[in-house]
């Protein structure tokens, strides 16, 4: 891309694709000056505990070239709107990937020439005006991006959070291997320095989801029988790890066999599912041993349907989204851990 191009470009996105105008534009929510730099670390089955890094390497002509994210491109952030094109080089003009502008819950098409299982996938915005409690901060008027719905088994990126003069702070994927989340601990971004926070006693927890969005499917293929079938589940992998990083052995106690709990709650923040409700645990002491640097991993598998009263099953979900929260249940002081993931629910049809 030759500095004719990129200004030519840079004018002609500036005047020609303007979009809907809002408190924060898409300049401000990912900040590409030259030098920005971003540190993540990933959290998951596949690569938990690795870092990888993102940095702006050049900029021209309003465009910036960030290495890190997505492979390298150049990308163009809007200073009028909330939308984000990237060029293409091999083919010598640009698409819009992100639209950060849009209301909560508008849908747009992500363009990206290239990225196989991106290109011409659908997306919403998740959460506008949110406020994220990330590892360098907690922010206001964030914007969530979610895949609604990727050709691939192996999606890839599936949500993306953005926080107003940082930055990119949070990215999920999902691979056949697994998902992951990348979380920021590190930026560098306009001059400013964001340092990751201390964690009391040197603990740190999370929770991943193997989706970002789940599907009921409801079928209304002709057959024999009842026509109106109830809606077929789908199967959420939900895992919670807990870390060591002190250099200290730390042990946790708890009163009975019970050692972890999962609620669902929906927007409003109210409780629709404990997966400990109904359930039975030894009452025998119990204790687990971390050593430095190990982890404890709890995993179930949650069946999500539109009916109640079974064990391990959710009440009835509809469309919409939610927050899967963690709990771990020591009893042990100062160890007893929160985190939460959001995901999706959204309800098919086959005719």
């Amino acid at each position: 891309m030759t500095k004719i191009h990129v200004a030519a470009l840079a004018v002609a996105l500036a005047v020609g694709l303007g979009g809907s105008a809002w408190a924060a534009t898409a300049q401000e929510l990912w900040p590409a000056q030259a030098g920005n730099t971003w540190t993540y670390e990933v959290s998951g089955q596949i690569g938990n505990g690795t870092t990888h890094e993102a940095k702006v390497v050049a900029t021209s002509g309003g465009w910036s070239k960030i290495e890190g994210f997505e492979g390298t491109h150049w990308w163009y952030m809007s200073g009028q709107s909330g939308r984000v094109w990237v060029w293409n080089e091999s083919a010598g003009n640009y698409s819009l990937v992100f639209d950060l502008g849009l209301a909560k819950g508008a849908k747009f098409t992500m363009n990206f020439p290239g990225a196989t299982c991106l290109d011409k996938t659908t997306w919403t915005v998740a959460e506008k005006n949110a406020t994220l409690d990330t590892e360098v901060g907690t922010f206001t008027g964030c914007v969530v991006l979610a895949l609604v719905q990727s050709p691939c088994a192996d999606a890839g990126l599936g949500e993306v959070a953005f926080a107003p003069g940082v930055g990119i702070v949070r990215t999920s994927s999902q691979s056949i291997a697994g998902p992951k989340t990348s979380n920021v601990i590190h930026a560098l971004v306009n001059g400013a320095e964001y340092k990751r926070k201390k964690h009391d006693a040197g603990l740190t927890a999370c929770v991943t989801v193997d989706k970002a969005v789940y599907e009921l499917w409801i079928n209304r293929m002709p057959s024999i029988g009842p026509v109106n079938r109830p809606p077929r589940p789908d199967t959420m992998t939900v895992e919670f790890r807990i870390t060591n990083n002190t250099r200290e052995t730390i042990q946790f106690d708890y009163r009975s066999g019970q050692k972890y709990d999962f609620v669902i709650k929906n927007e409003a923040d109210k409780e629709l599912y404990r997966w400990s409700a109904g359930r039975a645990f030894t009452m025998a002491l119990t204790r687990d041993t971390l050593r430095p640097g190990e982890s404890l991993v709890f995993t179930e598998k949650l069946e999500l349907r539109e009916s109640q009263g079974l064990e391990g099953v959710f009440p009835a979900l509809g469309a919409g989204k939610y927050a899967i929260e963690a709990i771990h249940t020591t009893s042990s002081t100062g160890h007893r851990l929160k985190a939460r993931v959001p995901f999706h629910i959204v309800l098919r049809v086959a005719y």
